[in-house]
């Protein structure tokens, strides 16, 4: 569940800083954005498979979750590649959508698990260390998107492509809000025009 805090604090952040800069939460709503459907599809799969990862249930359906909720939000990058921060949030499912699909989960190393203060359900001796990982060895491939990096405090391992996800998310947000800004906001040259007309 720590990703799917990650997304929320992403989301946030991007809002506040959108505020800052003069951008409008109203204008998240009035996105013209292609394939909501596959987005909406996307996270609500992933975000059960999350869930069942973290209750135990589901095991043999969760990785086929995660890999179609990967699919459905690659779709919609690919629909929206104009929007802002698109390509970069593209790339980075694309990348967790290769390695899963090379390893047959998400490829992390206990080192990894334990830095983040997550136990791996079974231990080493498990085949997995949960429904959507995989242990990492000599045999993975690209191991370097793999879940490489810990997040203690969210209790969370994530990836290259879930960094670039966030990054891409955070762009987007931000691009939407700011969308049209300039256009309805006079010139500091208009502001102070006094000519008589």
């Amino acid at each position: 569940m720590g990703g799917v805090l990650l997304v929320l604090l992403t989301i946030i952040t991007s809002v506040v800083v959108g505020l800052v800069r003069g951008g409008e939460p109203g204008r998240l709503l009035q996105a013209n954005l292609r394939l909501l459907i596959a987005l909406i599809v996307g996270a609500a799969l992933l975000l059960g498979a999350a869930i069942a990862t973290v209750v135990g249930t589901l095991a043999g359906v969760t990785p086929w979750m995660s890999l179609l909720g990967m699919i459905a939000l690659l779709a919609f990058a690919v629909a929206n590649y104009r929007q802002p921060g698109m390509i970069l949030f593209g790339l980075g499912v694309l990348c967790n959508l290769l390695v899963v699909t090379l390893n047959g989960g998400m490829p992390v190393t206990e080192a990894t698990l334990d830095k983040a203060g997550i136990d791996a359900v079974g231990g080493l001796a498990a085949a997995r260390p949960d429904a959507l990982h995989v242990w990492a060895d000599a045999g993975s491939k690209l191991l370097i998107l793999g879940d490489l990096f810990a997040v203690r405090p969210l209790r969370a391992v994530v990836s290259l492509g879930d960094i670039a996800q966030y990054a891409g998310l955070f762009l987007l947000v931000q691009g939407l809000m700011l969308r049209g800004a300039g256009a309805e906001r006079p010139s500091r040259y208009e502001m102070f025009d006094y000519r008589v007309r």
